[in-house]
């Protein structure tokens, strides 16, 4: 193998991979804010309510404990 031809192979990579870092990022990004939002409407909510929305069936996905805390 040509190392010009190595080089270019290794330049192309890393401008796909920072593409898809940058596209990450954004969905990271979005995710934060839906999650700050959910957490800031969490919190208006008096204790039984937050109790109402623990989902004991979702322990898999989301542990109770993780629920606990987000709520």
């Amino acid at each position: 193998m040509e190392p010009a031809k190595a080089v270019q192979e290794y330049k192309s990579k890393i401008v796909e991979l920072e593409a898809k870092n940058d596209e990450y990022a954004k969905v990271v990004g979005q995710l934060t804010v839906e999650k700050d939002w959910a957490v800031g409407k969490l919190k208006s909510l008096d204790l039984s309510n937050k109790k109402a929305i623990i989902d004991k069936s979702e322990h898999k996905t989301i542990s109770i404990l993780k629920q606990c805390i987000l709520d």
